[in-house]
């Protein structure tokens, strides 16, 4: 199930693999929040199954660094489904395992000269 509580988990792993990412560009930034699409009907489990990703945005802090004015920025994100959180999204079941683990970061793209993230879902 896509909802608050799934974005909140969602928001820590990504931090989580962020600060422990093999690009030391990377380790400075953190997820500050996933939003939920403003239309329902764009996170509606039909929806998912169909596209099998959600359009949606992401709070990226930047972080700081000596002589550079970094920040929050609002970055458009694209959280993929796998195979895993597909079924899931096909019962309802919650979708927090389906969260890759933290200790790597081959499941996130950050672009931070675009402001986009890209998340793959097991």
């Amino acid at each position: 199930m896509f909802d608050e509580d799934f974005c909140g988990r969602l928001e820590y792993a990504i931090s989580g693999a962020l600060t422990k990412s093999k690009d030391i560009d990377w380790r400075r930034c953190w997820c500050d929040g996933v939003l939920l699409p403003e239309n329902e009907t764009d996170y509606s489990p039909r929806q998912i199954l169909k596209t099998k990703e959600i359009l949606t945005k992401a709070w990226i802090d930047e972080g700081r660094t000596k002589n550079e004015k970094n920040g929050q920025f609002l970055y458009d994100m694209r959280l993929s489904f796998g195979d895993n959180s597909l079924n899931k999204i096909k019962t309802g079941d919650r979708l927090e395992d389906c969260i890759p683990d933290v200790g790597a970061d081959s499941w996130i793209i950050l672009d931070r000269q675009r402001r986009k993230i890209e998340v793959q879902l097991i």
